[in-house]
């Protein structure tokens, strides 16, 4: 929307909490892998877009599964060699349905299964952009 339309124009509002409550996916320990793998896919685009042709022989994805005294898994880690959070992306990160990877199959709402199924989610990037603490409660 730009500053020059009429006064009549009707915004819409935006409800992050609405989104996900009325995201089709109940949140439950087999629902898990959804965003972990959004997580991961997320990191293999960012090697790929770093290391391009090299990325088999440059790139660098670990994926740490955490679990309490029981053997309970609790949390995720994952940990890449990619470009990071870099201006583009942290606003596509900031942004619902962003369309920055459609080429990619990207949808821009991934991270709403983040907030569906985890609890919170926290975040860096190698340029120390840090992301802000994400939760919701429903």
């Amino acid at each position: 929307m730009n500053n020059s339309q009429p006064a009549d124009t009707l915004k819409l509002q935006d409800d992050l909490v609405g989104r996900v409550a009325n995201l089709a996916m109940n949140p439950s320990h087999a629902n898990t892998l959804i965003p972990l793998f959004e997580a991961i896919t997320n990191s293999i685009q960012s090697v790929q877009d770093r290391f391009g042709e090299d990325c088999e022989k440059k790139c660098d994805i670990e994926v740490q599964i955490l679990q309490g005294e029981n053997r309970d898994t609790h949390s995720f880690k994952i940990i890449d060699s990619g470009i990071g959070l870099n201006e583009q992306n942290f606003e596509s990160f900031r942004t619902y349905d962003s369309k920055l990877k459609v080429t990619r199959g990207g949808k821009g709402a991934g991270r709403r299964t983040w907030l569906k199924v985890f609890e919170e989610v926290d975040g860096s990037s190698q340029d120390s952009r840090e992301i802000p603490r994400l939760s919701a409660e429903f």
